[in-house]
């Protein structure tokens, strides 16, 4: 098992099976009928002394000998990427979890102990914000490494990292420390610790060369990445009350998960007992115990590691258990909803009479300007009814009681639309323009196509992509109605205007539900990409051409100067939405990034109702 000078890894691979697959059984046949102990594991006095004394020099060694494997092993890619993950895991569970207890000790030396240990993995910042924030503002919004309900793991990793790494440097507002920067203790440890890392750093690129340095960088990312894997774990969802003053309530169990399965605990050093470690701080982990208020996560840490990479999966799993433990300790829950939407979904329907409407005029008398809205009345349905069969049978999955109920609201809302549309579509344009059933049916087929062949967050992507879309036509539509819409139809206007309003209103509930259910940027795109190509550009070219051909309008020149000014002109529907369109394509989009509260609310003043009710 151990590398001979031809290579083998034998010794990782046990390891990765070692952490990931015994461990996790072992708990679970040692957790299998036995009572839970709340009481601290008995650990004899010369165990802190072996952790003291063992831990910065089994790092240094483990730094040193794989960045000495690395350089002297003619390894595969696959190998390679092997023994810098089993490099990495050794640096958080070893390295960096030692140190989370020893800067806590009393002892200076031991305090300097630690703040090496961080040195070896490039995160001796980690002890200051670890000791000065993360300790004074855990579960509160102020604390970026404690995880707020809903959030995934990638979006929580960024601050955090920021954070531990140069994000803290002293208090600042009231209280702040009046002594000069360069007389403060903590900064001083913060530039001891980092001069450490670069000594490390020299010190393997001398022996090792690039190669060598660039493992070392790499391994540290990885120690880096798992322990705040921990960190997020450790807190995910719970919550600290914080007055109108700021004063927050103190710590107690109710502000930490614990996890009381024994041979987790005894290789992390009973770091799983996390609610006593916040409680009393200064506590040897040895000493440790499951607090019998705290709540206990369902899994070792190794398991929920891999939980946490898809968030979907994750809030499946860990929200069942939450929400269950906050309704046994009575306590409500204050923030963290994944819903962006900032309104009340509830809009009255209008009455609507479409026999007095010629289906080819009705917008100003243009056959263009009303073939082109006649289209989306076509098109749109379909889609609507399609987001609402993909959406209400996740709604038992959304344990997110704000979000589960947007998922409904915007299911009638989308049902109410469709509905209408398809009436006007049955009385007015199917009997003058009978094609579009086959369109129609087309599309249908395509739609159940798609959720049968696409991965489930990906056929949401499809939906997310055609709210933006709505959405930015509803935007400029309502403000400045008069240029799409002049001189229209009463009925139609009204039509209009009020799925105008409900688009805006509802616009991220899509969005939502598919990043709670794990969706990520890249799938989003695609998502728009693929509804472009298959559904709304050949739908509507195909509408449009069909619609002007049977009203003879297909081969006039003038048709086309009127399309091209009513799309591309200086009031045109492209012209005016493109920019907003694209917004969809920046890494940081959100639908509410466009405030729509204001058209919203022109609407239902000019509809004589009160103003839409903002929601918390």
């Amino acid at each position: 098992m151990w590398p001979d000078a031809g290579g083998g890894l034998g010794f990782a691979y046990a390891a990765i099976v070692f952490i990931f697959g015994v461990i996790p059984l072992a708990d679970w046949l040692a957790s299998r009928g036995a009572s839970e102990r709340t009481g601290a594991i008995a650990v004899r006095p010369v165990s802190e002394m072996i952790i003291v004394a063992l831990s910065l020099p089994l790092q240094i060694g483990n730094i040193f000998f794989f960045a000495w494997y690395l350089t002297t092993h003619d390894l595969h890619g696959y190998e390679a990427a092997a023994l810098l993950f089993i490099a990495g895991i050794f640096s958080a569970l070893y390295a960096q979890n030692p140190a989370h207890e020893m800067i806590h000790h009393r002892q200076r030396l031991e305090r300097v102990i630690g703040i090496l240990l961080f040195s070896t993995s490039l995160y001796s910042g980690a002890k200051l914000a670890h000791v000065h924030s993360h300790h004074l503002l855990v579960a509160t919004d102020r604390d970026p490494t404690s995880a707020k309900y809903g959030q995934s793991l990638y979006s929580f990793l960024p601050k955090a990292i920021a954070v531990n790494l140069f994000g803290w440097w002293g208090r600042k507002g009231e209280g702040a420390v009046k002594t000069p920067l360069y007389q403060r203790r903590i900064v001083w440890e913060n530039v001891f610790g980092y001069a450490m890392s670069a000594v490390w750093a020299t010190l393997i690129f001398v022996f090792f060369g690039t190669a060598g340095l660039v493992f070392f960088l790499l391994q540290s990312m990885i120690g880096i990445l798992v322990l705040e894997m921990m960190n997020y774990i450790g807190h995910y969802g719970l919550e600290r009350r914080v007055d109108a003053a700021g004063h927050m309530e103190p710590v107690n169990a109710s502000h930490a998960w614990d996890c009381n399965l024994p041979f987790s605990n005894l290789v992390l050093i009973s770091v799983q007992k996390h609610a006593d470690h916040h409680v009393n701080p200064n506590k040897p982990y040895g000493e440790l115990q499951c607090l019998q208020r705290s709540p206990r996560l369902p899994l070792s840490y190794p398991l929920l590691f891999l939980l946490t990479l898809t968030p979907g999966l994750w809030r499946r799993v860990i929200h069942p258990r939450l929400d269950a433990y906050r309704a046994a300790h009575g306590i409500a829950q204050r923030t963290g909803t994944h819903s962006s939407t900032p309104v009340e979904l509830s809009f009255a329907s209008p009455e609507l009479d479409f026999g007095p409407c010629d289906p080819a005029r009705w917008n100003g008398g243009s056959v263009v300007r009303s073939h082109f809205w006649n289209t989306m009345s076509s098109l749109l349905p379909n889609i609507e009814f399609c987001a609402i069969r993909s959406l209400m049978p996740l709604a038992p999955q959304v344990h997110d009681a704000k979000l589960q109920g947007e998922v409904r609201q915007f299911c009638d809302q989308e049902a109410n639309h469709g509905t209408v549309h398809s009436r006007f579509n049955r009385e007015r344009l199917h009997l003058a323009y009978p094609g579009l059933v086959k369109l129609e049916e087309w599309e249908r087929d395509v739609f159940s196509w798609f959720s049968r062949v696409l991965p489930r967050n990906l056929f949401l992507a499809l939906f997310v992509a055609v709210e933006h879309w709505t959405a930015a036509f509803a935007q400029y539509g309502l403000k400045h109605i008069g240029h799409w819409f002049p001189n229209c139809d009463p009925t139609m206007l009204k039509l209009w205007e009020w799925h105008a309003v409900e688009e805006l209103a509802h616009k991220s509930v899509c969005f939502d539900i598919y990043r709670y259910l794990g969706g990520r940027y890249l799938g989003q795109v695609v998502g728009m990409f693929l509804l472009l190509a298959t559904v709304m550009l050949p739908g509507i070219v195909l509408r449009m051409a069909y619609l002007l051909w049977r009203d003879a309008q297909l081969l006039k020149p003038g048709t086309y100067f009127s399309l091209l000014n009513y799309l591309l002109g200086w009031h045109g529907i492209f012209t005016r939405t493109t920019l907003d369109f694209l917004s969809f394509f920046n890494p940081f989009y959100k639908p509410w990034n466009v405030d729509s509260l204001p058209l919203i609310n022109a609407y239902l003043a000019k509809e004589g109702n009160p103003p839409v009710l903002i929601r918390a």
